[in-house]
């Protein structure tokens, strides 16, 4: 994913640069970097754009809680 794409889906989605901020769970300054082509969007950020896309608003971690043996 390019800042272009990352504008597009942020527009699709009608979203402000902070929805998209708060939806991604990252800072707006950190978000607006992305936008911006500052800072380079990592696969985990792109990844995230998708399930946003999707609907997918909250991922439940409980299967990753290590467990002592």
């Amino acid at each position: 994913m390019n800042p272009s794409q990352l504008r597009d889906w942020r527009k699709r989605l009608g979203l402000s640069q902070t929805g998209a901020a708060d939806a991604l769970g990252l800072s707006l300054r950190g978000y607006q970097n992305l936008e911006a082509g500052t800072r380079t969007i990592r696969k985990h950020v792109a990844l995230a754009c998708a399930a946003v896309a999707l609907g997918l608003s909250e991922y439940c971690a409980e299967d990753r809680v290590r467990r002592k043996p």
